[in-house]
């Protein structure tokens, strides 16, 4: 009994104090939430001040409180209102070009690189894999198995502090004897075995932010018969952490040198055209096919090669939910960011029920112009009134402009057992749609060393 006292009256005074710094953090969270709101909510009050001058200092003042963190610009993103036509018009505009300079902010941010830092000794390489993916965000599995490859236990001895991505991983993958299959899946890299005769990753591939720019072969044609068709031609891959998904990139030969060991450029076949890819769902590279003038028997490498690749990305993706869903309730907008989604109306078609909608993008440039693939990626599903997730049935376009894009999705409600449809109350339901709320064109530069000719 006197031990069991002496042990409460030890023990006592510990659990009182661990109480008190919970509950000290807890309420500094709180007063930390509560500060940044007071001070969103006075910076907004501001932008509708008499003179130019502190409206304009207002919204930089807000930019900089979001600050170059994803999470404290989340934060400050959501605690901006949504401008409506209620709001002063100076309010309104500035709210408007608030959220576009943190979004492009955001954008921005996933385009540099991350960085890894490695202390491994004989370290299992799925354990090195885990390190590398909670470092940068980027999912990446031993994919061998599903490709009917041995997945031998590699042991990985390397130390590295604050190396870019790619430059760290192509050092795993070397000792790993590895390669990067960049058809691996949404927003997740694989990894599968090299063939034989694979030279080594590093020193390999030119590096810029979370880009890896490689060559892959140099092909010369000389015609016999017409010497306007022979060309030399520059296959060049371009990969990206699985982290970022850019939607296009495209590559200006204005804006593409490549010069040979003379010091010589060597010119473009055309000029004047551009390289221009649609990334695919799911993947993490592409190549890009460079045609050059074939260059004379006396030039034997090119010593250097650099362009600046134009890359649209998408920002941070938003949640929209509509509620009331029933034919007889009038169309819903919501606007967020640069993003708005329309609800027009959901109905009834023979046995299938019809969601239409619209998404208008403002200053998305050729994000829906030309590159609108992305759109018909972005989830869209309803929910029930239990929380059961309804998947669509399929989608057709009814509207196709520069700046906006329109859906009808199809909801097929049949009974399976039965093959009759199921009657129920459409005001249940809510629909659920995500897309990026803002799209960006951000220029990337790279330039490679020197490559031989055949």
């Amino acid at each position: 009994a006197n031990i069991a006292l002496l042990m409460i009256r030890t023990i006592a005074p510990l659990i009182a104090f661990l109480i008190l710094v919970l509950n000290s953090q807890t309420l500094r969270g709180e007063s930390e939430a509560d500060s940044l709101e007071k001070q969103v909510n006075a910076l907004v009050t501001k932008l509708d001040a008499d003179t130019a001058d502190e409206r304009r200092s207002a919204e930089k003042e807000l930019v900089e409180l979001a600050g170059n963190r994803a999470d404290q610009a989340e934060r400050v993103l959501g605690l901006l209102p949504k401008p409506n036509n209620r709001m002063p018009p100076a309010v309104r505009s500035g709210i408007v070009r608030v959220r576009r300079e943190i979004e492009e902010r955001l954008a921005a941010t996933a385009t540099e690189a991350s960085f890894v830092t490695i202390d491994a000794e004989s370290t299992p390489l799925a354990k090195v894999i885990e390190m590398i993916s909670k470092q940068t965000g980027n999912k990446i599995r031993d994919d061998r198995a599903n490709f009917g490859e041995a997945q031998t236990k590699s042991s990985i001895t390397l130390s590295l502090t604050d190396e870019p991505f790619w430059s760290a991983l192509d050092q795993v993958l070397d000792a790993a004897q590895l390669t990067v299959y960049p058809y691996g899946g949404q927003g997740e890299m694989a990894l599968v075995a090299r063939d034989q005769g694979a030279t080594a990753r590093v020193g390999r591939a030119a590096y810029s932010g979370p880009f890896r720019f490689e060559p892959l072969r140099i092909v010369c044609s000389r015609s016999l018969r017409n010497s306007n068709a022979e060309s030399l031609e520059i296959d060049l891959e371009v990969s990206w952490e699985p982290r970022l998904q850019p939607i296009a990139l495209s590559q200006s030969l204005t804006e593409f040198k490549a010069v040979s060991e003379s010091g010589v450029r060597l010119s473009p076949l055309r000029p004047e055209q551009g390289i221009d890819v649609e990334v695919a769902p799911g993947s993490q590279a592409v190549e890009l096919t460079v045609a050059l003038v074939l260059p004379s028997r006396e030039t034997k490498r090119i010593e250097s090669m650099s362009g600046t690749l134009r890359t649209v990305v998408p920002g941070r993706v938003a949640e929209f939910q509509f509620e009331q869903m029933g034919p007889e309730h009038p169309r819903q907008v919501v606007e967020r960011g640069s993003a708005t989604v329309t609800f027009e109306r959901f109905f009834k078609n023979n046995a299938i029920w019809e969601l239409h909608m619209r998404l208008k993008l403002t200053g998305a440039g050729d994000a829906l112009a030309s590159h609108r693939g992305w759109v018909f990626q972005n989830p869209s599903f309803l929910v029930d009134e239990e929380g059961n997730r309804i998947e669509h049935a399929g989608f057709e376009t009814t509207l196709q402009t520069e700046d906006e894009v329109g859906l009808a999705y199809f909801f097929d409600f049949t009974d399976e057992e039965t093959g009759e449809a199921v009657e129920f109350d459409p005001r249940v339901l809510t629909w659920v749609y995500k897309t990026p709320v803002g799209v960006f064109d951000l220029p990337v530069e790279y330039e490679l060393g020197a490559i031989e000719l055949p």
